[in-house]
């Protein structure tokens, strides 16, 4: 499970690879900003097992499946970047997502999903491969202004049983 001290390393980490080639740049104070504790609580309540493919819809009977694990072990996703996409009756989208697994592992995924909805109802798919983990910026198009704003975005205020607290 995830520590408050491991996934501070982690985004540390993270920041690094991503903007490390850049000068201008202060990555130590991107990552001094950031509320570790509230981001800890954010990716324990997200957790999720990541699968191969999955199906599902909102309705009462709808037929949701999922597929093998792509994975041995689960993870959160907290960045996904559109590669290619279409919307007309159906949108399809190619996405290149970043995923912190459980044992701290930044994982790069590409996910092909396809999604129907209407006022109604919403039913999706959605296949993924795992293309290895973060060893560099992974062609990642993200500046450190969203980087910054991805992590305080996961801080939400814990006060009126808003938000779970997970006991370390």
């Amino acid at each position: 499970m995830f520590t408050e001290k491991a996934v501070e390393e982690t985004v540390k980490r993270m920041a690094h690879l991503l903007f490390d080639y850049d000068e201008d740049v202060d990555v130590d104070g991107i990552v001094r900003e950031i509320d570790y504790e509230n981001v800890t609580q954010y990716l324990r309540n997200r957790i999720e097992t990541i699968y191969t493919y999955k199906a599902k819809g909102d309705r009462e009977k709808s037929f949701d499946y999922f597929g093998k694990e792509l994975v041995p072990q689960r993870g959160v996703l907290i960045f996904r970047e559109l590669e290619r996409g279409g919307s007309d009756i159906v949108v399809t989208s190619y996405e290149k997502e970043l995923w912190i697994l459980e044992d701290m592992t930044l994982a790069v995924i590409m996910c092909f999903s396809v999604g129907v909805a209407d006022e109604d109802m919403a039913y999706s798919t959605e296949f993924r491969t795992y293309k290895g983990t973060m060893e560099d910026d992974a062609g990642f198009d993200i500046c450190p202004e969203d980087m910054e704003e991805l992590f305080q975005d996961m801080c939400c205020e814990q006060y009126e049983w808003e938000a779970p607290y997970y006991e370390t």
